[in-house]
């Protein structure tokens, strides 16, 4: 059986999951036929550095990589002021209504001359266009509004999964070249600061706005080999993830982490036929919050005798309930990103249990300009 390799883990940290995985190998309880114990485990900004959905969208604006005709894409985005009325505060400086307007006419114009049938050599003059510069600025600074401020409903489009129309295969086909425009396969992986701004000859009716954003995916090795590690312990690993699942899983089923896709969850879409649609499905939890312990009591823990996780480890409050809600969880890791909000409270906790021998809450910092993680309990960068 191969070691544990301690690699950038701080050295409690280590210490304490190593000691409760082993323990939990020689006392595993049932899954069907065989005997096993279980982990969570949050994707974004927990298996590794960064928010796959983040730069999915991005990629795509980048290389306009669409299905939706302009009509789908309006009826996506269209203004609906109940339902965009959590959103309106945040984008009102610019004008959530203009903003939509001015999206869907310079959508239209891409479509007709590139996304529609995709010509040789024309993409590149086309991103030189003022409408597409002002295109990409206005649409980023769309997503980031939303999706701090609009949380998905069940049976509802979400007006920023832009991916509709496209197959499971040829997802997992445009995640494999995101994830190398992202440098999740370098071999020294750096954060990259990039800002966006409409181009002064296309304003539109919202008027100039810019967008910043942080470029740059990476693996914590230190995740990848723990699961590998866990499965020789016959303890499972399973990702709970408020990303879109057809994303999530077109990631996780390959190396480093190479999950089985039953035991990869995330934003459940509908489906037409093969292709993906925009609306969340109405029968499956929402993946974020308390709806990610409900897909752990639901759809993990009755194949494990209905006992919690031997570990969860997540970075936000996303994470929060699953992390505190399971009695007989041994260990709850957060990821250290210094956010002010509630997780400061497991932040407290994993200072207080430092070194104890039962010790459920850790904190494990990381080092945001190099992506990676780092023997501390502090994180620095930016």
């Amino acid at each position: 059986m191969n070691q544990l390799s301690k690699r950038n883990w701080e050295s409690f940290n280590f210490k304490r999951i190593k000691e409760v995985l082993n323990l939990a190998g020689q006392t595993p309880v049932a899954k069907g036929d065989n005997q096993k114990n279980y982990m969570v485990f949050d994707f974004d900004e927990t298996c590794l550095m960064g928010d796959i959905e983040d730069h999915f969208f991005l990629f795509q604006l980048e290389g306009l990589h669409y299905q939706m005709s302009p009509p789908q894409f309006k009826d996506l985005i269209k203004l609906d002021q109940e339902f965009y009325r959590p959103c309106l505060q945040e984008v009102n400086k610019v004008g959530l209504p203009d903003l939509v307007t001015d999206l869907i006419e310079a959508y239209a114009y891409l479509y007709d001359h590139f996304i529609k049938d995709r010509p040789d050599r024309t993409l590149e003059h086309l991103k030189a266009l003022p409408i597409y510069q002002s295109f990409r600025a206005k649409a980023m600074v769309y997503y980031q509004a939303i999706h701090r401020m609009l949380k998905p409903l069940p049976g509802q489009n979400y007006p920023t999964y832009w991916f509709a129309g496209f197959t499971q295969n040829q997802i997992q086909a445009l995640c494999q070249q995101m994830l190398t425009w992202a440098g999740f396969y370098d071999a020294q992986p750096q954060a990259k600061a990039m800002t966006y701004q409409t181009h002064p000859a296309w304003l539109g009716q919202s008027g100039a706005v810019q967008a910043s954003f942080v470029k740059g995916l990476a693996p914590y090795p230190e995740i990848a080999d723990l699961m590998a590690w866990a499965k020789q312990k016959q303890i499972d690993s399973f990702i709970v993830s408020a990303s879109p699942a057809c994303l999530v899983a077109s990631i996780a089923s390959l190396p480093p982490y190479a999950l089985q896709t039953d035991y990869i969850f995330g934003m459940a879409h509908t489906w037409q036929g093969d292709r993906v649609l925009s609306k969340i499905a109405e029968d499956q939890p929402l993946t974020y919050q308390a709806g990610k312990s409900q897909v752990i009591q639901d759809y993990i823990a009755p194949d494990y005798q209905g006992q919690g996780p031997l570990a969860v480890f997540g970075d936000s409050m996303g994470d929060y309930h699953m992390l505190t809600h399971f009695a007989d969880t041994q260990v709850s890791l957060l990821m250290n990103r210094d956010l002010l909000d509630q997780t400061q409270t497991l932040v407290a906790r994993a200072r207080q249990q430092y070194g104890q021998a039962q010790a459920r809450y850790l904190l494990q910092g990381r080092d945001q300009e190099k992506r990676r993680l780092r023997p501390s309990q502090e994180t620095i960068g930016d």
